[in-house]
């Protein structure tokens, strides 16, 4: 899985390329993660996708920083975060079924 760096927290403008380096790092985990099976890991790739999203809202307030590379790499990162959610939330339907067939399962052969 990529491993994401760290934006640091001091408040003086995050250089873009950096910026551009973290989205494209958590792009390439969104898309490990589509097969994920792994709360953990959606945990953590969600809480970095919510970090670099503060910071760069925060730098578009504060410097106007919003260039066309990063803005098509934030809505790739957004449709993707979409994507993963539906993902876990299919996931997470389809193991409630499988409890509850297996629940039904029990009682039957319970009698």
């Amino acid at each position: 899985m990529a491993s994401l760096q760290p934006i640091p927290d001091n408040p003086s403008p995050v250089p873009e390329v950096t910026l551009m380096a973290q989205t494209n790092d958590l792009i390439v985990r969104g898309f490990e993660l589509q097969d994920m099976q792994s709360l953990d890991d959606l945990e953590s790739w969600d809480g970095a996708v919510n970090d670099v999203l503060s910071v760069i809202n925060d730098q578009v307030l504060n410097t106007g920083l919003a260039s066309p590379a990063l803005k098509r790499r934030i809505e790739c990162l957004l449709e993707l975060y979409v994507s993963v959610l539906a993902s876990l939330s299919e996931m997470q339907h389809t193991r409630s079924a499988q409890a509850a067939d297996l629940r039904q399962q029990r009682r039957l052969i319970s009698g």
